[in-house]
């Protein structure tokens, strides 16, 4: 069990990462947002690796107590899951919603337009001129309309 219990560690320390990059993406609007969700969906498979070692190791104990002639396991050993298990299987649903929801918030920053978004996606210009959709005006982002609040310009949203 001691694997398992690094396994944990190593994922605590990339869910803190994680969530430290995050925290630090959303105040600069940056890259590490990009970052931080990377770390959680990390921090997620390092956690399901320890599930999987944990569920074996228990196997593993188990297959080794002996049987009684009935078909039946002796009563003096039993196991079962319950909170630890749903605790770490949550654990690792709740890294990979977290990675979601972040690179959501970072993608929301760019109003939705092909032509803004084309900074972001590679690529993306070339299959909407394939498809036929027309890039558009691109639209100033949320960071730039926050940067004009702060910096006393004009907004540029309200001259389109």
């Amino acid at each position: 069990m001691t694997k398992t219990t690094s396994a944990y560690v190593v994922a605590l320390l990339l869910y803190v990462i994680g969530t430290v990059l995050t925290i630090c993406g959303h105040r600069e609007f940056d890259r590490n947002i990009i970052i931080g969700a990377i770390a959680h969906i990390l921090a997620g498979m390092v956690c399901a690796l320890g599930i999987i070692m944990w569920i074996a190791g228990i196997n593993d104990e188990a297959s080794h107590v002996p049987k009684v002639k009935g078909g039946e396991e002796d009563q003096k050993f039993r196991y079962w899951y319950r909170a630890s298990f749903f605790m770490a299987s949550s654990s690792f649903v709740f890294s990979q919603v977290t990675a979601v929801i972040n690179i959501t918030l970072y993608l929301q920053k760019f109003n939705g337009s092909i032509a803004s978004m084309a900074k972001v996606v590679p690529g993306i210009s070339r299959n909407a001129a394939d498809t036929g959709i027309e890039l558009g005006v691109d639209l100033p982002s949320e960071h730039d309309r926050l940067q004009d609040e702060h910096s006393g310009t004009p907004n540029r949203v309200a001259s389109l």
